[in-house]
Order: C-alpha cells, then structure tokens, then sequence
C-alpha cells in the first residue's frame, strides 16, 4: 500500500474501507462538480461585472472544477472573456421553461445560451405543483410537453449537450417524474437533474431516487440539494454512491441577507472536499 493510501485511510477512518460499507455502492467512474455561483447572481440580484465574472471563473478552473453553470444573462460576454483569459472549464447556461429571467420568452433564452457557445443547455423545469396558478400549460401534462419542446428547441437551435433539471422533485408524483423524465431521455437529453429545491430529502430517498431514475431512464443523473436540514452534503455523497454522475454545488453564502445555511449540496468547498477526503475509498475520478 502507498504512503498516500495509508495517510487517507488514517485521515477517514479504516471502517469506510470495510466491503460491507461499500458493498452497495455504485459510484460512476468519473464525477462531475458543476459550481453554480453564477447562476446564483441572478436569483439573489448581485450584479458581478464581467472582469469578476472571468476571476471567479478562473479560480474555479484552477480546482479543476469540470463545469461553471450560469444564468444566459450576457452569458456570450462572459464566455468570450474567460476564453479569451485561458479558463479551460465547460459552461452551462440556465434556461427557464416558465418565467425566464430578462428574456420575453424562454425560447429566446435558450437560443442566448446557444449562440454564446455554452458547451451544456440546462433548461430547469417547474414542477406543477408549486407554481400552479390557473395556466394550463401549468398542469402536469403541460410541463411535460414543455419540457420536451425544450429539448427538440434547443437541439434544433446547435445545443451540442442537453442536462434538463425538475425544481422540487422531491416534492414531486414520483411516477410522473420518473415518466417525465424517461421522455426527456428520448428526445435526446444526456442528463437527469434531480432537484431537491428545499431540502427535505433524507439521503435513503435521495439513493431510492436516484437508482430509480438511472434505470428508467438508461442516461446520467445529477443532484442539486439544498441544505435547509442540514443534509445537503449528506445527501449529495448519497446520491454519488447511488450512482449519479455529478452534484451542482456552491459557495456558502454568509451574513445578513444571505442564505449560507441553503448552500447547495452543503457548499462547494464541503462538498469537494469530502470526495477529495474520501476518493481514495469511492475509487474514482473527481472532477
């Protein structure tokens, strides 16, 4: 055994390296970190200039996160400029199937995230649920079929990769998602984004979750947990070990007017550190 297995064994404990700890896990090969920061801007109305925009984005390169997910807001100006500044990551623009954010409508969003080079589409889809407000389009079959006129849209519009998120799916009928998204996945999105928007979820439904859509769906599923209990690490380490390809995660975000304890999959830095900590027991690549 290598120095460095034996300092990460002494550094987590032994006991995680137990068969019987790891006979149930089914961790992807490589795991993906998508850093969300920038989507944040727009949900809590900070407004970074684009040379801040190009910093952050280089400090998270250099950890070697994989993806930087962003609002499509002057997203062709901020990709242009970290390019031009050397940042190697892919970028992720955000779309909003309903009540996109500064667009008229949420085709002319996706087609911004396009024409700015965004390497993935996210469009993040409402549940029924809990923006019901009389519109049809609102009720559960209406979702459905918008979030497929996403996909086939944005297809059609030159996106090379399509990750398509469900807001509070963990709120959700279960076999409506699960049907919802085994759709998605035939029209051509290559990843599932399990949303649990208020952390309520404990890490045993994250798994159940994640397991479920995996097999009905035969594509990658990814976590975003908010960490309102708590739980969020907890639950983002779950849903890696229940086979999901990657989690969204962020900076703690402290202070008066911030919401720390929300931060998504219990912080960027806890949750990266955690699969650092621990990747020589999870054997795999983290990216």
């Amino acid at each position: 055994m290598s120095q460095i297995d034996r300092q990460s064994k002494n550094y987590v404990g032994s006991l995680n390296f137990l068969p019987e700890v790891r006979a149930d896990d089914e961790l992807a090969d490589t795991i993906e970190l998508v850093e969300i920061t920038l989507r944040e801007e727009v949900v809590y109305d900070v407004n970074l200039s684009v040379s801040q925009k190009v910093e952050l984005a280089k400090s998270l390169d250099s950890m070697n996160i994989p993806v930087i997910q962003m609002h499509s807001q002057g997203v062709g100006d901020v990709i242009k400029a970290c390019r031009d500044a050397g940042v190697r990551c892919k970028f992720e623009a955000l779309s909003r199937p309903y009540y996109s954010y500064g667009y008229g409508d949420w085709k002319t969003e996706i087609i911004a995230g396009v024409k700015a080079g965004a390497d993935i589409i996210r469009p993040s889809v409402t549940a029924p649920a809990k923006w019901a407000k009389g519109d049809p389009d609102m009720k559960p079959e209406g979702v459905a079929s918008r979030a497929l006129d996403c996909i086939k849209f944005a297809f059609d519009q030159g996106a090379k990769r399509i990750s398509i998120g469900f807001t509070d799916a963990t709120r959700q009928d279960f076999s409506f998602l699960v049907d919802m998204a085994a759709r998605c996945a035939e029209h051509g999105a290559s990843t599932i984004v399990l949303n649990d928007s208020v952390g309520v979820a404990r890490p045993a439904l994250i798994k159940h979750m994640v397991r479920t859509l995996r097999k009905a769906t035969g594509v990658g599923v990814r976590v975003h947990c908010h960490n309102d209990f708590g739980l969020g690490t907890a639950n983002t380490l779950a849903a890696l070990e229940a086979g999901a390809i990657g989690a969204e995660v962020g900076g703690e975000r402290r202070g008066p007017g911030s919401f720390g304890d929300r931060a998504i999959g219990g912080s960027r830095h806890v949750a990266a550190l955690s699969l650092w900590k621990r990747h020589r027991s999870y054997c795999r690549e983290i990216g």
